[in-house]
C-alpha cells in the first residue's frame, strides 16, 4: 500500500499563476507536438537508446531534441549521475524488461472497452475529490476541480533507484516483519546495497536496485539500515531481467500487486527527454472503497475467479463492491483523443503531457492504493541524487526535453503539475487485458 504524499496532495498551495495565459499556451503546445513527435517515431516494444543509432529491430533512429538549447538536450544514451561507482539512472528509454513484456508494448489503436467503464471513472472521480466513500455505481457530487488534480510522488512514498556495477559487494538484508520463509529465500546470497542506499521519505521507504551485470533486480517496502545491518518488511528480487515478463514471482515485490516498480514509475532521465516509453504504474484509493477484495468477483467479468485483473498476482484492496476497480487492472487515454488539441484549451504542465502521451500510448495499470482517496503515481526519486550531492532535477538544470533550466517542475508548485490533466477521458481495458 501507498502512502500519498500529504504535501503533494491532501495540502494544496494556491493555484499556479502563470504569468501569461497564452504564452503558456503555446509554450505548452510546442513542447506537447515535440512530445507527441518523438512518441510516434518510436517502435513498438523497442525505444531510441541514444541521440543516434539504431533500434533493437535494426532501424536507424535519431532522436530530436528540437527546443532545447545545446547541452542542456537530455538524451537516451549519455553518461548516467553518478554517486561514486553506482549509477542513479538508466538512461535508457523503456524498462529492463523483455521487449514483448506488458511494460515496453505499445497498446494497439482500437482497445475494447471495458463494460465497467463508466463505474471505474466514477471512482477516480470521488478520489479526485477527496471523497473516501466511493460509491462506483453513482456519479460523485461535483467538488471544486481547481483543487484536486491528481498527484505525483516525487521526494516521498517513490523510491530512489540504484544501478549498481558488477563489483559491488553483496551484502545481508533481513526479514524484520515476520521471516517469511518465501521472502527469506529471496533473500538468499545477499543483495548489493550501495553505501549510500536509503529508502524513499515516508513510512513504506521504498528502494530498487538493479545490476544489470547479473541481469538481477530488487526492490523492498520498509527498507533501512539499523546500527549497520540492512533490513525490509517485503520486497524481492525477479532474476533475468531482460527477458522476464516484469512481474515478480511468488507474490513477492514492494507494491501490492507484485508490480516492480522500475516497470512502473517515469523515472527521472525519462522525464527529461521527454518521453516515457513504457506502461505507468497508477495508485488509487482508499484500498477499503476503491480497490476491489481479492476474494470478491468482478462484475462483467466471465471467467474472472480473483478480484484482481492480470498483470498483477495479488491485491490489497478490501472493497466488497463488485464495481470497484480491480489493482492489476489497466487504463489508457484513447488513441482517437485529440491530445494536441485538448492542451491548447487546456494547458498542461511538461510533465504531465509526457505523462498523458505515455498514458494514450502506452497506458496505466494500478499497481498500488492508498490509506485515504488518491489518484496518483510516484516519480523518479530525487532524493538519490541529492545523497549524492547532485542538484534536485525537479528544480535544477534541465526541463522536460532539455527545455528550460529550473528543472523538471520548472517553479510550479508540486501540487500543481497535474492541473488539467483528462482523468475523466481514460478509457479502462477489460479485465486481465
Amino acid at each position: 500500500m501507498l502512502k500519498t504524499f500529504k504535501h503533494y496532495y491532501l495540502k494544496r498551495s494556491k493555484p499556479f499563476q502563470y504569468a501569461s495565459a497564452g504564452l503558456t499556451i503555446l509554450l505548452v503546445a510546442a513542447l506537447g507536438t515535440l512530445i507527441l513527435n518523438i512518441s510516434r517515431a518510436a517502435s513498438p516494444n523497442v525505444a531510441v537508446s541514444a541521440t543516434s543509432g539504431t533500434l533493437a529491430n535494426g532501424t536507424n533512429v535519431n532522436q530530436s531534441c528540437s527546443g532545447a538549447s545545446g547541452s542542456s538536450c537530455v538524451v537516451f544514451g549519455q553518461p548516467p549521475p553518478m554517486d561514486g561507482n553506482v549509477a542513479l539512472s538508466l538512461m535508457s528509454a523503456g524498462t529492463p524488461f523483455a521487449p514483448t513484456s506488458f511494460w515496453n508494448t505499445i497498446l494497439p489503436n482500437n482497445t475494447p472497452v471495458n463494460p465497467n467503464n463508466a463505474a471505474y471513472l466514477n471512482v477516480i472521480a470521488y478520489n479526485l475529490c477527496g471523497d473516501q466513500t466511493a460509491v462506483p455505481e453513482t456519479p460523485p457530487t461535483p467538488c471544486p476541480t481547481s483543487t484536486h488534480y491528481g498527484f505525483l510522488n516525487s521526494s516521498a512514498y517513490s523510491a530512489p533507484l540504484y544501478v549498481v556495477p558488477a563489483n559491488q559487494p553483496y551484502v545481508p538484508v533481513t526479514d524484520y516483519c515476520g521471516n517469511n520463509a518465501t521472502f527469506v529465500n529471496a533473500l538468499a546470497g545477499g543483495v548489493p546495497v550501495p553505501t549510500d542506499a536509503h529508502g524513499a521519505t515516508g513510512s513504506d521507504s521504498e528502494v530498487e536496485i538493479y545490476q544489470p551485470s547479473t541481469d538481477k533486480y530488487w526492490d523492498f517496502w520498509r527498507f533501512s539500515n539499523v546500527n549497520g545491518n540492512w533490513q525490509a518488511c517485503w520486497g524481492g528480487v525477479i532474476n533475468n531481467v531482460s527477458t522476464s515478463n516484469g512481474v515478480f514471482p511468488n507474490n513477492l515485490g514492494a507494491t501490492a500487486t507484485s508490480l516492480p516498480l522500475i516497470g512502473a514509475d517515469p523515472r527521472i532521465e525519462e522525464l527529461q527527454a521527454g518521453q516515457i516509453n513504457h506502461v505507468i504504474g497508477l495508485t488509487i484509493g482508499d484500498a477499503f472503497t476503491a480497490d476491489l477484495a481479492k476474494n470478491v468477483i468482478p462484475a462483467n467479468a466471465p471467467g474472472a475467479t480473483v478480484g484482481f485483473s492480470s498483470p498483477a498476482t495479488r491485491t490489497d484492496g478490501g472493497s466488497t463492491d463488485p464495481l470497484a476497480i480491480p489493482e492489476g487492472l489497466r487504463f489508457r487515454l484513447p488513441a482517437s483523443f485529440d491530445l494536441a488539441g485538448y492542451a491548447s484549451t487546456h494547458p498542461l504542465t511538461p510533465v504531465a503531457m509526457a505523462i498523458a502521451v505515455a498514458a494514450q500510448k502506452y497506458g496505466f495499470v494500478v499497481n498500488d492504493s492508498c490509506p485515504q482517496s488518491c489518484i496518483g503515481m510516484r516519480v523518479g526519486d530525487p532524493t538519490a541524487y541529492t545523497t549524492a550531492g547532485l542538484p534536485d532535477p525537479y528544480s535544477n538544470g534541465p526541463g522536460v526535453g532539455g527545455v528550460g533550466n529550473t528543472g523538471l517542475f520548472a517553479g510550479v508548485n508540486p501540487g500543481q503539475i497535474m492541473k488539467n490533466f483528462p482523468w475523466d477521458q481514460l478509457e479502462a481495458l477489460p479485465f486481465n487485458y
